[in-house]
């Protein structure tokens, strides 16, 4: 259900900002509770492409939400969860939407340059409030080596467990 709101929202023009936020945090509630929970009460590693973060840069930096409210509604969608680690690929919005080019553009990414540069902003503000948990890598590096890191970063958390 959660990845169905997911898919639907990011093919709509015209939602309101504040329309995203209880979507998107509607779809996390959901996963929280059908994937993530039950997972973690197995002792199962979870892994997440995106999280609260991205509600922090996407809603808040990039639509002008405001960022208290944002972290209300991510602490009650994500039942109190954060993330061990958070690993941020950091690149120009100009080269990321570059990247894009040839796939079909969701609401996102057809949004102005400047608000991709707000959303960046705003991860790379979370990372600095947040550094023991991120690990931001500059993602023009070649893949190898950018998976090299994020493998020395997230073994030892494995093996914590």
């Amino acid at each position: 259900m959660g990845e169905a709101i997911r898919r639907w929202l990011k093919r709509r023009q015209g939602l309101t900002p504040l329309t995203e936020l209880f979507l998107f945090s509607s779809a996390r509630a959901q996963l929280v509770a059908d994937v993530i929970r039950p997972s973690l009460q197995d002792a199962t590693t979870v892994i997440c492409d995106r999280f609260t973060a991205s509600t922090v840069a996407y809603q808040g930096y990039g639509r002008g939400l405001d960022l208290a409210l944002i972290q209300l509604v991510n602490q009650v969608a994500s039942e109190g969860l954060s993330p061990d680690l958070t690993v941020f690929l950091d690149l120009p919005a100009e080269v990321g939407l570059a990247r894009k080019y040839g796939t079909a553009a969701d609401t996102f990414d057809s949004a102005p340059l400047e608000f991709h540069r707000r959303v960046r902003e705003g991860y790379l503000q979370q990372a600095q409030q947040h550094s023991h948990r991120w690990l931001i890598l500059d993602a023009t590096r070649p893949r190898q080596a950018l998976a090299q890191e994020i493998w020395a970063r997230v073994q030892p958390l494995l093996q914590e467990r």
